[in-house]
C-alpha cells in the first residue's frame, strides 16, 4: 500500500501524475470542486500552454455544504482545476496559476514537477474525474478533504508525438489538507493519494 503526496509523479492521474507513482513526496496537478469554483483562467493564469489548450473545467458532483465550509470546498476545487489546466507553461506561469490556491511550498513543488515534465518532453492530458468529496476534518485553521478520485481519463502525453505514454487509474483515494492563511484564504498545504484504495 503506497501513499504519496499528491502531485506529479507519472503524470496521468490528476493531470500531473498520479498514476504509477509511489512512495515519495510529490507536487502533482489535480482538481476537484463545486461548479461555483474558480477556474485557473479566472484565477489569473496569464497564458495558455504553448503546445495545447487548457482543458475546460471538469464537472463536479452535485453536493451542498454548510456556508462556513463552502470556502474550503471552493479552495479545494480551485486548486485542482488550476492544476489540471496546466500543460507546458513556464515556471512563472505555473506559479501564477497555483499561487491563489496553495501555500508557497506546495506551489514550488508543482513548479518543479512541471519543469521536470518539460525537460522530459511530456505533459499531462485528458480530463479529471471528480467524485463526491467528504470534509473529513475541519477546525478554525485547518481542514481535510477526502475524495475517491477517478483518474481513468487522465493521461501523460509525449509533447513531440502527441502519443499517450501513461494513463490514469479509476480509484484513487485523495486526501487534501488545507490551512487558513492570515489573509483569510483557504490554501492547499498537502495532498496525498493512494492508488486503487477507495
Amino acid at each position: 500500500m503506497r501513499i504519496r503526496l499528491f502531485g506529479a509523479c507519472a503524470a496521468v492521474a490528476l493531470a500531473a501524475g498520479l498514476v504509477g507513482c509511489t512512495g515519495e513526496e510529490d507536487p502533482g496537478p489535480q482538481t476537484i470542486g463545486p461548479e461555483s469554483s474558480t477556474s485557473a483562467t479566472e484565477s489569473g493564469s496569464s497564458s495558455a500552454a504553448p503546445s495545447s489548450a487548457a482543458p475546460p473545467t471538469a464537472p463536479k458532483p452535485a453536493q451542498t455544504f454548510p456556508p462556513e465550509q463552502q470556502p474550503i470546498v471552493d479552495a479545494y476545487y480551485g486548486y485542482f482545476d488550476a492544476l489540471f489546466s496546466l500543460r507546458t507553461q513556464t515556471d512563472d506561469e505555473v506559479r501564477a496559476a497555483m499561487t491563489p490556491y496553495a501555500v508557497p511550498e506546495r506551489v514550488e513543488k508543482v513548479v518543479q514537477t512541471f519543469a521536470t515534465y518539460r525537460a522530459e518532453g511530456k505533459e499531462p492530458g485528458g480530463s479529471p474525474g471528480y467524485r463526491p468529496i467528504e470534509i473529513a476534518a475541519v477546525s478554525d485553521q485547518a481542514s481535510t478533504i477526502v475524495e475517491c478520485h477517478d483518474g481513468s481519463q487522465e493521461t501523460m502525453v509525449d509533447i513531440a508525438t502527441g502519443q499517450v505514454i501513461e494513463s490514469g487509474v479509476q480509484q484513487n483515494r485523495l486526501q487534501t489538507e488545507l490551512v487558513l492563511d492570515p489573509s483569510g484564504s483557504w490554501l492547499v498545504d498537502k495532498a496525498y493519494w493512494e492508488v486503487g484504495k477507495c
